[in-house]
């Protein structure tokens, strides 16, 4: 992963309270391997969500976490995305 993207999402993530983990095998590595080619400038980020913190999952309604939850995604979205477009100037 690019070190500016790192540190932005660390940055985000550590103002969130949430936790992170890098380099770590999750189900869904492979669509990343796949997609990306650091070499060509395109990278690839998989965000991986806890059900928790957004979800009673007995009943599947949204729990009171709901609310953080989608801010502190949209936050980490909007910081990614303005960082993506300043390399891209």
């Amino acid at each position: 992963m690019h070190a500016g993207i790192h540190r932005r999402r660390a940055r985000v993530t550590r103002r969130a309270r949430l936790q992170r983990s890098l380099q770590r095998s999750f189900k869904g590595v492979e669509l990343v391997r796949k997609h990306g080619l650091p070499a060509s400038r395109r990278h690839s980020l998989q965000i991986e969500v806890n059900r928790k913190l957004y979800l009673d999952e007995d009943t599947r309604e949204p729990n009171a976490g709901f609310a953080r939850t989608r801010d502190d995604l949209s936050a980490l979205i909007a910081h990614l995305a303005g960082f993506a477009r300043a390399q891209t100037a």
